[in-house]
């Protein structure tokens, strides 16, 4: 029996959503850890984990309207959605980038607890 291939779209949609599914368990497991064994690189890196599943679903929402057939006001489909995603995605990862960095600089100059030994497990996720 012939499989029939998906759309190059609904690939991506599938995608992104697995890697979503992915990212919410990772911020878990590095929040917990991170709270946990008191290592703020951890919780960065669940902030971080959170700014991709912001940016990941933009980029489904924006895949899902590309597909969207021709219509009156779009004569030649919606597939300009995708790099006008792209531009959201990038200044939205840029001001999640400066957010760590705004915090991570409050935090050198205060004295904190040394990281568990097993946190150095969770930064390897």
């Amino acid at each position: 029996m012939q499989q029939t291939e998906l759309h190059p779209s609904l690939q991506a949609i599938r995608t992104t959503q697995l890697g979503i599914l992915v990212s919410f368990v990772l911020i878990i497991v590095k929040a917990v850890a991170g709270y946990l064994g008191h290592s703020y690189a951890l919780i960065a890196d669940a902030t971080e984990s959170g700014a991709d599943i912001i940016s990941s679903g933009l980029l489904w929402f924006a895949l899902r309207v590309a597909l969207k057939p021709p219509d009156d006001d779009h004569a030649y489909g919606h597939g300009k959605v995708e790099p006008l995603a792209a531009i959201a995605v990038s200044l939205f990862l840029v001001g999640a980038a400066a957010w760590i960095a705004v915090h991570a600089l409050g935090f050198i100059s205060t004295p904190h607890e040394l990281p568990e030994k097993f946190t150095l497990a969770s930064c390897l996720l």
